[in-house]
């Protein structure tokens, strides 16, 4: 989830048409659910199929727009919720996964 995320973010601060450039990444741990939330501006339009889903812009031969589709997957799997916004150039993943245990170790 994470490594996807991140990777969608440092792609589009990568963006030379962006004023400012930045990831912000913020996680809290409550009552075993892990609270998930990154945010980045983007610069180009957000597409979306014909069910509402975000699809990639990139060009090329490659298969692009899969890391979404990973993440939405993951969540889904481990019973979790997923909010995806963007608005007034901001990209905001919120996620939430529950009955996360903590390791203790030795």
């Amino acid at each position: 989830i994470l490594g996807n995320a991140l990777d969608n973010a440092i792609e589009a601060c990568a963006e030379p048409s962006l004023p400012e450039r930045y990831v912000s990444i913020e996680m809290n741990y409550l009552n075993d659910s892990l609270f998930i939330r990154i945010r980045n501006p983007f610069a180009h339009k957000i597409r979306t199929g014909s069910r509402g889903e975000i699809t990639s812009t990139k060009a090329g031969p490659h298969p692009h727009g899969i890391g979404l589709q990973n993440i939405r997957q993951t969540v889904s799997e481990w019973g979790g919720l997923l909010e995806i916004a963007y608005d007034s150039g901001l990209f905001q993943l919120e996620i939430v996964l529950f009955h996360v245990q903590r390791r203790h170790s030795a």
